[in-house]
Protein backbone atom coordinates (compact mmCIF):
# COMPACT_ATOMS: atom_id res chain seq x y z
CA UNK A 1 0.00 0.00 0.00
CA UNK A 2 2.47 2.34 1.16
CA UNK A 3 4.50 1.56 -2.34
CA UNK A 4 1.44 2.42 -4.14
CA UNK A 5 0.69 5.53 -2.69
CA UNK A 6 4.62 6.58 -3.00
CA UNK A 7 4.04 6.02 -6.98
CA UNK A 8 1.04 7.93 -6.92
CA UNK A 9 2.69 10.84 -4.96
CA UNK A 10 -0.13 10.38 -2.22
CA UNK A 11 0.57 10.10 1.35
CA UNK A 12 -1.98 8.37 3.63
CA UNK A 13 -3.16 11.75 5.26
CA UNK A 14 -3.95 12.99 1.91
CA UNK A 15 -5.82 10.44 0.59
CA UNK A 16 -7.63 10.99 3.78
CA UNK A 17 -8.68 14.03 2.97
CA UNK A 18 -9.41 13.59 -0.30
CA UNK A 19 -12.08 10.30 1.26
CA UNK A 20 -13.69 13.02 3.34
CA UNK A 21 -13.88 15.76 0.85
CA UNK A 22 -15.27 12.97 -1.29
CA UNK A 23 -17.73 11.64 1.26
CA UNK A 24 -18.62 15.25 2.23
CA UNK A 25 -19.55 16.51 -1.55
CA UNK A 26 -21.55 13.40 -1.80
CA UNK A 27 -23.54 14.38 1.56
CA UNK A 28 -23.87 17.60 0.20
CA UNK A 29 -25.98 16.42 -3.16
CA UNK A 30 -27.52 14.33 -1.38
CA UNK A 31 -28.75 17.25 1.23
CA UNK A 32 -30.02 19.25 -1.88
CA UNK A 33 -31.73 16.62 -3.62
CA UNK A 34 -34.05 15.95 -0.40
CA UNK A 35 -34.67 19.64 0.24
CA UNK A 36 -35.77 20.21 -3.78
CA UNK A 37 -38.10 17.67 -3.24
CA UNK A 38 -39.56 19.15 -0.24
CA UNK A 39 -39.40 22.52 -1.35
CA UNK A 40 -41.46 22.04 -4.50
CA UNK A 41 -43.50 19.57 -2.17
CA UNK A 42 -46.99 21.32 -1.40
CA UNK A 43 -46.82 19.92 1.84
CA UNK A 44 -43.48 19.39 2.41
CA UNK A 45 -42.20 19.35 6.32
CA UNK A 46 -39.97 22.18 6.01
CA UNK A 47 -40.29 25.83 7.12
CA UNK A 48 -40.04 28.29 3.96
CA UNK A 49 -40.46 31.62 3.15
CA UNK A 50 -41.46 32.03 -0.63
CA UNK A 51 -40.65 35.42 -2.31
CA UNK A 52 -42.29 35.48 -6.18
CA UNK A 53 -42.67 37.75 -8.93
CA UNK A 54 -44.80 37.45 -12.03
CA UNK A 55 -45.13 39.38 -14.67
CA UNK A 56 -48.12 39.44 -17.44
CA UNK A 57 -47.24 42.08 -20.61
CA UNK A 58 -50.39 41.21 -21.94
CA UNK A 59 -53.47 40.29 -20.90
CA UNK A 60 -57.01 39.28 -21.98
CA UNK A 61 -59.58 42.07 -23.38
CA UNK A 62 -57.83 44.88 -21.31
CA UNK A 63 -54.88 47.01 -22.22
CA UNK A 64 -51.68 47.19 -20.58
CA UNK A 65 -49.68 44.55 -18.79
CA UNK A 66 -50.26 42.79 -14.64
CA UNK A 67 -47.82 42.00 -12.21
CA UNK A 68 -47.61 40.46 -8.74
CA UNK A 69 -44.68 40.14 -5.44
CA UNK A 70 -45.76 37.38 -3.62
CA UNK A 71 -45.18 36.46 0.12
CA UNK A 72 -45.86 32.88 0.51
CA UNK A 73 -44.58 31.17 3.83
CA UNK A 74 -44.82 27.77 4.40
CA UNK A 75 -45.09 26.60 7.97
CA UNK A 76 -45.19 23.01 9.29
CA UNK A 77 -47.02 22.81 12.99
CA UNK A 78 -46.51 20.06 15.33
CA UNK A 79 -50.02 18.57 16.43
CA UNK A 80 -50.45 16.42 19.85
CA UNK A 81 -52.72 13.78 17.75
CA UNK A 82 -51.20 10.37 16.96
CA UNK A 83 -53.58 9.95 14.38
CA UNK A 84 -52.45 13.77 12.76
CA UNK A 85 -49.07 14.45 13.92
CA UNK A 86 -48.32 17.06 11.81
CA UNK A 87 -50.36 20.30 10.06
CA UNK A 88 -48.94 22.19 7.05
CA UNK A 89 -49.85 26.19 6.64
CA UNK A 90 -49.42 27.84 3.70
CA UNK A 91 -50.20 31.93 3.38
CA UNK A 92 -50.29 33.79 0.81
CA UNK A 93 -49.68 37.80 0.38
CA UNK A 94 -50.06 39.11 -3.11
CA UNK A 95 -48.98 42.68 -4.08
CA UNK A 96 -50.32 43.76 -7.56
CA UNK A 97 -50.43 45.85 -10.38
CA UNK A 98 -53.28 45.50 -12.37
CA UNK A 99 -53.90 46.02 -16.36
CA UNK A 100 -55.58 49.82 -17.28
CA UNK A 101 -59.26 49.40 -15.99
CA UNK A 102 -62.20 51.23 -17.87
CA UNK A 103 -62.32 54.51 -15.81
CA UNK A 104 -59.44 53.82 -13.30
CA UNK A 105 -56.19 52.88 -15.04
CA UNK A 106 -53.95 50.66 -13.76
CA UNK A 107 -53.92 50.42 -10.10
CA UNK A 108 -51.07 48.90 -7.23
CA UNK A 109 -52.02 47.33 -3.97
CA UNK A 110 -52.11 44.50 -1.98
CA UNK A 111 -54.65 41.59 -2.86
CA UNK A 112 -56.60 38.98 -0.55
CA UNK A 113 -54.61 36.78 1.24
CA UNK A 114 -55.35 33.18 0.98
CA UNK A 115 -54.00 30.28 3.80
CA UNK A 116 -54.67 26.93 3.17
CA UNK A 117 -54.08 24.79 6.12
CA UNK A 118 -53.43 20.70 5.87
CA UNK A 119 -53.64 18.07 8.47
CA UNK A 120 -51.44 15.38 7.74
CA UNK A 121 -52.68 11.89 9.05
CA UNK A 122 -51.10 9.18 9.78
CA UNK A 123 -52.00 6.46 7.18
CA UNK A 124 -49.07 4.44 6.67
CA UNK A 125 -48.47 4.66 3.19
CA UNK A 126 -45.24 4.20 2.04
CA UNK A 127 -44.23 6.89 -0.40
CA UNK A 128 -47.78 8.48 -0.39
CA UNK A 129 -48.81 11.87 1.69
CA UNK A 130 -52.42 12.89 2.07
CA UNK A 131 -53.92 16.20 3.57
CA UNK A 132 -56.92 18.14 4.19
CA UNK A 133 -58.02 21.07 5.85
CA UNK A 134 -59.72 24.65 5.45
CA UNK A 135 -59.38 27.48 2.99
CA UNK A 136 -59.43 31.09 4.25
CA UNK A 137 -59.82 34.27 1.67
CA UNK A 138 -58.98 37.15 3.89
CA UNK A 139 -60.50 40.88 2.69
CA UNK A 140 -56.84 42.31 2.66
CA UNK A 141 -56.74 44.22 -0.27
CA UNK A 142 -55.89 47.67 0.07
CA UNK A 143 -57.37 49.04 -2.74
CA UNK A 144 -61.04 47.88 -4.38
CA UNK A 145 -59.49 46.99 -7.64
CA UNK A 146 -57.18 43.94 -6.18
CA UNK A 147 -59.28 42.36 -3.96
CA UNK A 148 -62.93 40.76 -3.41
CA UNK A 149 -64.04 42.96 -1.22
CA UNK A 150 -65.28 39.12 0.77
CA UNK A 151 -64.13 37.10 3.04
CA UNK A 152 -64.78 33.52 1.73
CA UNK A 153 -63.76 29.81 3.23
CA UNK A 154 -64.09 26.43 2.03
CA UNK A 155 -62.31 22.97 2.11
CA UNK A 156 -59.05 22.00 0.77
CA UNK A 157 -57.54 18.43 0.05
CA UNK A 158 -53.91 17.48 -1.53
CA UNK A 159 -52.30 14.19 -2.89
CA UNK A 160 -48.88 13.32 -3.22
CA UNK A 161 -47.18 10.45 -4.38
CA UNK A 162 -43.36 9.70 -4.29
CA UNK A 163 -43.15 5.95 -4.87
CA UNK A 164 -41.26 5.88 -8.43
CA UNK A 165 -37.76 7.47 -7.22
CA UNK A 166 -36.61 10.66 -8.69
CA UNK A 167 -40.70 11.93 -9.47
CA UNK A 168 -43.65 13.47 -7.65
CA UNK A 169 -46.83 13.88 -8.56
CA UNK A 170 -50.09 14.38 -7.58
CA UNK A 171 -52.81 17.44 -7.23
CA UNK A 172 -53.67 19.87 -4.22
CA UNK A 173 -57.39 21.66 -4.50
CA UNK A 174 -59.52 23.60 -2.59
CA UNK A 175 -62.63 25.94 -3.03
CA UNK A 176 -63.43 29.35 -1.80
CA UNK A 177 -67.18 30.80 -1.18
CA UNK A 178 -67.91 33.89 0.35
CA UNK A 179 -69.86 34.16 3.83
CA UNK A 180 -69.41 38.14 4.40
CA UNK A 181 -68.03 41.81 3.15
CA UNK A 182 -68.90 44.13 0.71
CA UNK A 183 -72.71 43.02 -0.20
CA UNK A 184 -72.34 45.08 -3.40
CA UNK A 185 -69.25 42.95 -4.50
CA UNK A 186 -69.56 40.29 -6.34
CA UNK A 187 -69.76 37.21 -4.83
CA UNK A 188 -66.78 34.63 -4.37
CA UNK A 189 -67.29 31.06 -5.43
CA UNK A 190 -63.99 29.53 -7.18
CA UNK A 191 -62.63 26.23 -7.44
CA UNK A 192 -58.64 25.95 -7.98
CA UNK A 193 -56.71 22.96 -8.98
CA UNK A 194 -53.40 22.64 -8.93
CA UNK A 195 -51.64 19.52 -10.57
CA UNK A 196 -48.24 18.47 -9.38
CA UNK A 197 -45.49 17.37 -11.60
CA UNK A 198 -41.98 17.16 -11.31
CA UNK A 199 -38.86 15.31 -12.11
CA UNK A 200 -35.76 15.65 -10.13
CA UNK A 201 -31.96 15.56 -11.18
CA UNK A 202 -28.63 15.42 -9.20
CA UNK A 203 -27.08 18.67 -7.30
CA UNK A 204 -30.63 19.55 -6.22
CA UNK A 205 -32.10 20.50 -9.85
CA UNK A 206 -35.30 19.62 -11.04
CA UNK A 207 -37.83 20.14 -13.49
CA UNK A 208 -42.00 20.60 -13.45
CA UNK A 209 -45.37 21.98 -13.44
CA UNK A 210 -45.57 25.43 -12.89
CA UNK A 211 -47.36 26.13 -8.99
CA UNK A 212 -49.67 27.89 -10.34
CA UNK A 213 -53.65 26.63 -9.45
CA UNK A 214 -56.40 26.07 -12.40
CA UNK A 215 -59.37 28.39 -11.05
CA UNK A 216 -63.14 27.92 -11.93
CA UNK A 217 -64.95 30.61 -11.63
CA UNK A 218 -68.74 30.13 -10.92
CA UNK A 219 -69.99 33.47 -11.41
CA UNK A 220 -68.41 33.77 -15.09
CA UNK A 221 -68.42 29.94 -15.95
CA UNK A 222 -65.40 30.36 -17.10
CA UNK A 223 -61.63 28.78 -16.40
CA UNK A 224 -58.59 30.37 -16.07
CA UNK A 225 -55.51 27.10 -17.09
CA UNK A 226 -52.06 28.28 -16.58
CA UNK A 227 -50.27 25.50 -18.10
CA UNK A 228 -46.01 26.01 -18.50
CA UNK A 229 -42.89 24.14 -17.57
CA UNK A 230 -40.55 25.83 -14.47
CA UNK A 231 -36.92 24.64 -13.91
CA UNK A 232 -35.20 25.22 -10.50
CA UNK A 233 -32.01 24.27 -8.07
CA UNK A 234 -31.47 24.32 -4.65
CA UNK A 235 -28.34 26.04 -3.74
CA UNK A 236 -26.29 27.01 -0.70
CA UNK A 237 -25.07 30.62 0.56
CA UNK A 238 -23.24 29.95 3.50
CA UNK A 239 -25.00 27.71 5.24
CA UNK A 240 -28.43 29.44 4.09
CA UNK A 241 -30.41 26.70 1.56
CA UNK A 242 -32.54 28.13 -0.89
CA UNK A 243 -34.46 26.93 -3.69
CA UNK A 244 -34.51 29.32 -7.39
CA UNK A 245 -36.51 28.83 -9.98
CA UNK A 246 -38.53 30.19 -12.91
CA UNK A 247 -40.31 29.86 -15.98
CA UNK A 248 -43.41 30.53 -18.03
CA UNK A 249 -46.84 29.89 -18.45
CA UNK A 250 -49.50 30.35 -20.94
CA UNK A 251 -53.95 30.88 -19.90
CA UNK A 252 -55.51 29.86 -23.29
CA UNK A 253 -58.98 30.78 -22.13
CA UNK A 254 -60.00 34.37 -23.00
CA UNK A 255 -61.07 35.39 -19.31
CA UNK A 256 -61.17 39.30 -18.83
CA UNK A 257 -57.79 40.64 -16.95
CA UNK A 258 -55.92 37.58 -17.18
CA UNK A 259 -52.41 36.87 -18.68
CA UNK A 260 -51.70 35.65 -21.26
CA UNK A 261 -48.23 34.43 -21.31
CA UNK A 262 -47.03 35.06 -17.89
CA UNK A 263 -43.54 35.07 -16.66
CA UNK A 264 -42.78 33.60 -12.99
CA UNK A 265 -39.09 34.00 -10.83
CA UNK A 266 -38.85 32.90 -7.54
CA UNK A 267 -36.47 32.56 -4.45
CA UNK A 268 -37.34 30.42 -1.63
CA UNK A 269 -35.30 30.56 1.97
CA UNK A 270 -35.32 26.96 3.16
CA UNK A 271 -35.20 26.11 6.85
CA UNK A 272 -35.09 22.37 7.29
CA UNK A 273 -33.90 21.92 10.88
CA UNK A 274 -36.77 24.39 12.35
CA UNK A 275 -40.37 23.38 13.61
CA UNK A 276 -43.27 25.05 15.09
CA UNK A 277 -44.99 23.35 18.00
CA UNK A 278 -48.56 24.65 19.54
CA UNK A 279 -48.10 26.70 23.18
Amino acid sequence: MKKYLRSTGYSFCQLGVITVSTALALSMEAFADDLASKATNPIGDMIQVQMQYQHSPDVWNLDGHSDAAIVQPVVPVDLPFEWMPKMITRTTVPYVTTPKLPGVGSVDGLGDTVVLAFGLPELGLKGQMFGFGPALGLDTASEDETGSGRWSAGPAAVYINLQTKGMMWGLMSYGLWDYAGDDDREHVAQINIQPVLNKFFANGWYLGLQDVPWTFDDNTNKWNIPIGPRAGKVVHFGSQAVNIFGGAYYNAEDTDGTGKWTYKLSFSFLFPEKTVSPP
